[in-house]
């Protein structure tokens, strides 16, 4: 830190005040000025410079004392105004890459309301860029600021701007101005105000230094270095007191562990810094409250005994019980356990206070969690002697260096903190091996084919087994399994019961030592251990002990496995729907659509150019050309494919069933509403919705669809909750859509919405040359699925194909060979005679070629006839779906075909 010379008596007695005469005349001697000097003008600036140099002292006193930064920023801005005669002031600090307005006050010291906009940050960015101090009279009038527009905007006259600097690291920086007097700084001001920043500039990164040691940058409370300061200072405070005394508080947050990994760290850490904020409201200002690590914190109560202290923890943790913190979309509810000691009567040291207060909280966390326990005297004096009696006695030395004081305790804390599988067995089996001191170690668990499975194997050095299912006996365990009963074997070579096992000889088998783990009754494996060093080398209490371990194990272990086997299947499910995607990738290629014709090939290069992008595509074409197909190839060959493909016929149904099926509806939206349901916009959520016959959908249904479309979003039939949606469109029809829009059926707007990307699918007409290649796919297609040998097509057949009109498209093609294939029965050759009628007769005129001696009425009728036939056929026989191609009733339908005696072709 910057010193300010002392080298008269002036300046090297702090304390003591001089009179303002014998000031002057030391400072006339130094400066040398004369007498009639004095008392002219030179006088008042002598007077003025003392008073700085006072306050300098002054100031550098009080602020080198002071460590919390935000009382020291506060001083620093109240004597800057009060040396200067600023009107206002601002203290500005670097952070986060910008700056901060930390403190504003007028010279009535008064804080000044959004001082972000009552600054010239111009003039303050400039210091802090330089590094130098700026000092104008007029700013508005000066050049280089009178430019700036806050300067004009403000109205500013005096400004004086110092920089707090360590080095070249600027902090900060110092703002004083005047709006309405200019030339209100000097020289004088900037010379001091430069000081007191350069001194405390040392003083801020000091009180930076020191916040940040003593708070804790996750939770921003104190750090457990802080904490144990006090509580040193607490205990040394008490011990020269009787009547001193104050209460310990260990705190931990109960399976934070499994949270943390569910929701990551950095909001794992933004609940840790909740519960804190939550924690604090419930204390007092002298009561210090600290985090440790992870999830623990620890609290001192100063001059309060047990009773009070209990309340307060019970107050902590019924809060937190209470509670529900929002943690990025969750809403996750906590419970604490907390230990408690108290000064004197738990201790009088620091060490023994923390160690007891740590004894409490596993105390707290063994019984259940969500407890208060405070350590109890009577409790630890009578395990102690109990501890006495086993050593003097010689009894269970197992039970007295493992089951209470190390291996259970780390079986409750292995069952706290470790979920994944492996680790969790390999860790068991370790426990195990340290705890009997067996030579090896075997976890066998049983599924649900009653099949031993060998998980874990260890061997007294803590190495792995190697084959493990080749070390043991099979006839011991499966016997343990069976039975659900524990063993202890002795010698077994030895032993009349399993002596004649041949794994026991070919093993030479000793010590076994056999317990089954438990859940609900009902046996899910087996603890085996063996020692091949000798006889009678486990006892009965090794056995009472293992299996009591047994049972401690039990729940974790069959959860981990049934969370392990669970996610296998999951994996395994999640392999099987990637080769099926993969495989419906392949199924919907491109290269797999049949059709090699100049119409077709055009088809294939805008596909290429479409599949990339999740823009809407509208196909359009005539029944059975394969939009659809076209459909799936879009969707299997783009982003979306691991996303769901769904398809709806837009025709088949009415609005009200579409507007349920395509957004779904919740419980009681109609009759027969017995449950919410999703519909199919949400089904297909990042994948493609293909809307079939959209031209067919009432206005009404348009209009809700645009909606849809347009928002992204939708609300079920009969909910109020919006839903958000990302769904590509395709859809298709076999109707012009334009045409539609033109004649007042089809809403403009939507048929925009939707014909973003236009694909014209050729009628099966307009590319015979693709006929043959269709007809040989056909064949081997429905061969396979018929498990037979694929027919071949007699060269006539196939020209009749050709020549056929087909105006039902690559639907009425695969039907006509369908029913060839049956009518060629046991013929390996598919020939005329195993075609349809109408193929024969070849392609059908509207009217005879020859008209004779008919009339009107007849030649009417016989057109009427064939329209009827033709589409009848066209739609496969679909009579509703022929009556609204036709625009008749479905009543004037089957009259006619009663009449004409219509009948589908066998």
């Amino acid at each position: 830190m910057a010193k300010i010379r002392r080298d008269d008596d002036f300046l090297e007695n702090e304390e003591q005040e001089e009179e303002p005469f014998a000031i002057i005349e030391k400072l006339k001697n130094q400066v040398g000025i004369t007498a009639e000097e004095t008392y002219s003008g030179k006088y008042k600036d002598l007077m003025r410079e003392n008073q700085g140099l006072k306050q300098l002292l002054e100031i550098n006193r009080e602020i080198t004392s002071e460590l919390e930064l935000d009382k020291l920023l506060e001083k620093i801005m109240d004597k800057a105004i009060e040396l200067t005669g600023a009107e206002r002031g601002f203290l500005i600090m670097k952070e986060d890459g910008g700056f901060q307005v930390k403190i504003a006050r007028n010279f009535e010291q008064e804080s000044i309301n959004k001082p972000e906009f009552k600054v010239s940050y111009s003039i303050a960015e400039e210091v802090a860029r330089t590094g130098e101090p700026i000092l104008t009279q007029n700013a508005m009038e000066d050049p280089r600021f009178g430019k700036y527009e806050s300067v004009q905007g403000l109205r500013l006259c005096s400004v004086l701007c110092v920089p707090f600097k360590v080095q070249k690291n600027v902090l900060g920086v110092l703002y004083l101005d005047n709006r309405f007097k200019p030339n209100i700084f000097g020289e004088w001001e900037k010379y001091l105000l430069t000081t007191i920043a350069a001194q405390e500039a040392v003083a801020i990164e000091n009180a930076r230094l020191y916040q940040n040691a003593i708070i804790d940058g996750v939770t921003g409370l104190y750090t457990d270095h802080y904490f144990s300061n006090r509580l040193r200072e607490e205990v040394h405070r008490c011990s020269l007191n009787s009547e001193g005394t104050f209460s310990l508080l260990l705190l931990d947050i109960d399976n934070f562990h499994l949270i943390n990994d569910l929701i990551g760290y950095q909001l794992g850490n933004e609940l840790l810094r909740k519960v804190g904020q939550l924690i604090q409201q419930k204390l007092r200002d002298i009561d210090i409250l600290a985090r440790i690590k992870g999830d623990e914190f620890e609290l001192l109560l100063p001059d309060t005994p047990k009773e009070f202290a209990k309340k307060v923890a019970e107050r902590i943790r019924e809060s937190l019980n209470s509670s529900s913190f929002e943690i990025g979309n969750e809403k996750i509810e906590l419970t604490m356990s907390i230990g408690l000691v108290t000064f004197p009567e738990d201790g009088k040291e620091e060490e023994r206070l923390r160690i007891r207060a740590d004894e409490a909280l596993y105390k707290a966390k063994r019984s259940g969690r969500n407890r208060v326990f405070s350590f109890d005297t009577t409790d630890y004096q009578r395990e102690q002697k109990q501890k006495e009696y086993i050593v003097k006695e010689g009894l269970d030395q197992l039970a007295f260096s493992r089951d209470s004081l190390i291996i259970m305790s780390m079986v409750n804390k292995l069952i706290q903190a470790e979920t994944d599988f492996e680790k969790l067995v390999d860790l068991v089996a370790s426990m195990l091996v340290e705890g009997t001191q067996a030579n090896r170690v075997f976890i066998i668990l049983v599924d649900k084919h009653k099949n031993l499975e060998f998980k874990a194997a260890k061997k007294e050095d803590l190495q792995q087994v190697g084959s493990p299912e080749f070390k043991t006996s099979h006839s011991i365990i499966e016997h343990v399994a069976e039975k659900g009963h524990p063993l202890l074997i002795s010698d077994a070579m030895e032993d009349p019961d399993f002596s004649q096992y041949k794994s026991v000889v070919d093993l030479k088998l000793k010590s076994i030592l056999c317990v089954p783990i438990k859940y609900k009754k009902k046996t899910i494996g087996v603890i085996y251990l063996d020692n091949m060093q000798g006889a009678e080398k486990f006892s009965q209490s090794d056995l009472d002990w293992v299996t009591q371990f047994a049972e401690k194990i039990a729940t974790p272990v069959l959860h981990s496995w049934n969370t392990k086997r669970k996610q296998e299947e999951l994996e395994e499910k999640a392999k099987r729907l990637e080769k099926s995607i993969d495989a419906l990738a392949e199924k919907y290629s491109y290269h797999n659509i049949i059709g090699k014709s100049p119409a077709m090939e055009k088809v294939y290069q805008l596909l290429d150019k479409i599949s990339e992008t999740s823009h809407p595509v509208y196909i359009h074409g005539e029944s059975g050309t394969g939009k659809e197909l076209i459909a799936k190839a879009i969707h299997y060959n783009g982003p979306r494919k691991s996303r769901p493909f769904v398809a709806e016929n837009c025709a088949a149904i009415s609005e009200s069933l579409l507007e349920a099926e395509l957004f779904g509806y919740v419980k009681g939206a109609f009759t027969g509403a017995d449950r919410d349901k999703k519909g199919l916009f949400e089904i297909a959520d990042g994948g493609t919705l293909f809307l079939d016959e959209v031209g067919d959908m009432t206005i009404g249904m348009q209009k809700k669809l645009l909606r849809v479309l347009q928002e992204g979003e939708l609300r079920r039939v009969g909910g109020k909750n919006i839903i958000p949606v990302d769904v590509r469109i395709i859809c298709a029809s076999n109707k012009n859509l334009k045409e539609l829009v033109e004649k007042g059926e089809f809403r403009e707007d939507l048929y925009y919405r939707l014909n973003v990307i236009t694909i014209n699918l050729p009628p099966l007409r307009d590319r015979k040359e693709d006929i043959p290649l269709l007809v040989d796919h056909f064949l081997k297609k429905i061969a396979k699925d018929e498990g037979v040998e694929p027919k071949t097509i007699h060269p006539k057949a196939l020209e009749l194909l050709v020549k056929y009109d087909w105006p039902g498209n690559i639907r009425e093609l695969q039907n006509e060979i369908s029913r060839a294939m049956v009518l060629a029965g046991d013929k390996s050759n598919i020939t005329v005679d195993d075609l349809s009628e109408k193929i024969k007769r070849g392609p059908k005129m509207l009217l005879s070629t020859s008209y004779g001696q008919r009339t009107l009425k007849e030649i009417l009728e016989e057109c009427e006839r064939e329209a009827i036939a033709q589409t009848l056929e066209l739609t496969n026989w679909n009579k509703a779906k022929t009556a609204r191609i036709l625009e008749v009733s479905r009543t004037t339908l089957d009259k006619k075909i009663q009449v004409y005696n219509l009948k589908p072709e066998s």
